[in-house]
């Protein structure tokens, strides 16, 4: 499942989906991001993880589902469009690990409408730390 990764264009440090847990294509997808104190983000001190890196890294891994039913039309820009509703809660640290899951609601070759949250994962109980009611993402041929 990880092969999926290849799907998105960042490299280190911006791919912030480290591994595909689950895919379920056209409907769900599943990942982990890791977060370290190594991060280019705590250059200058530890703190709380940035929430806006938390819902970049839920944004991938929408992009993910989608280009996987898409991978047969070709390369493509996937570009973000709009982020309707979401709800930050607990703040990651270094050490956690996050789960990120990601829902088709509806798509077509040129645009998808997902839903998605974040927890963290079992070692602090799962508790959520980002809910987006609404993710939509537009697709370019490059």
């Amino acid at each position: 499942m990880d092969d999926l990764l290849r799907l998105l264009p960042h490299g280190y440090p911006m791919r912030l989906v480290d591994r595909v847990v689950s895919v379920r294509p056209g409907i769900e997808l599943e990942a982990v991001s890791v977060i370290s104190a190594r991060e280019p983000c705590y250059a200058a001190g530890i703190g709380p993880y940035p929430a806006v890196l938390l819902l970049e890294a839920l944004i991938q891994t929408a992009a993910l589902l989608w280009l996987a039913d898409l991978e047969a039309d070709g390369p493509a820009e996937v570009l973000l469009a709009a982020v309707r509703g979401a709800r930050f809660g607990a703040a990651a640290q270094p050490g956690d690990v996050v789960r990120h899951q990601a829902v088709l609601r509806s798509a077509t070759a040129r645009r998808a409408i997902l839903a998605g949250r974040t927890d963290l994962a079992q070692q602090r109980g799962g508790v959520p730390a980002l809910e987006v009611r609404e993710i939509v993402l537009a697709r370019r041929a490059t």
